[in-house]
């Protein structure tokens, strides 16, 4: 009997799959704010996923998707287990979050930093913010430049000099970054590519 072909449509309906992963509080939050601010919202829920796992961990998906369909602010105020002092869900630092402030006023009044880093639609909100600031002002278009910048900087030797002969810390840096981009990219995949099917995503 040759087995059937998975189908996987061509329009799918991106909250939909986002509900699946995150639930709905997560999914409505991204969806909302890559939509207002012009970003890939595969992109932003893969860099939830790429903030909060280790390069090892084989369910990374499930494992995140998981706790915050439970509850949506479990990374709330989160502090960066690599030494970096940025927080909460999409680990935002307090100069990126001042960055922000500065350069899109208007969208960001009253918001204060511990708010940000404690509730996670404003840490989505301002993920993607940053997000649309980096692609408008550095030209970055790929997902793995975007992801670099988010992860490093936008100035980052990385993505400004990629080829330069590395010092010792750089070499951490980069290979930090690197992980980093693996597990965006597995996250983006997995979850662009695959079908509105609660199982699938519960197995992996």
């Amino acid at each position: 009997m040759v087995p059937k072909k998975r189908y996987i449509p061509k329009k799918v309906n991106v909250y939909a799959k986002l509900k699946i992963v995150f639930g709905q509080h997560i999914a409505k939050s991204i969806s909302e704010w890559s939509r207002t601010y012009g970003v890939d919202p595969y992109l932003i829920a893969s860099l939830i996923v790429a903030e909060h796992t280790g390069i090892d961990d084989k369910n990374r998906v499930k494992t995140v998707g998981e706790r915050l369909k439970k509850n949506p602010n479990y990374y709330r105020g989160v502090k960066s287990k690599t030494g970096f002092e940025s927080f909460g869900l999409m680990q935002i630092r307090e100069n990126t979050f001042k960055e922000i402030q500065r350069r899109a006023k208007k969208n960001t009044v009253g918001d204060t930093f511990e708010e940000v880093i404690a509730n996670y639609d404003k840490s989505i909100k301002y993920a993607a913010l940053y997000l649309s600031f980096i692609k408008k002002a550095y030209g970055y278009k790929t997902k793995e430049q975007l992801a670099i910048a988010y992860n490093a900087g936008p100035n980052s030797f990385l993505l400004k000099n990629p080829h330069k002969e590395l010092t010792p810390d750089e070499k951490i840096t980069k290979q930090v970054a690197m992980e980093y981009v693996y597990k965006m990219k597995k996250t983006y995949l997995l979850i662009k590519n695959a079908p509105i099917k609660q199982e699938y995503f519960t197995k992996k």
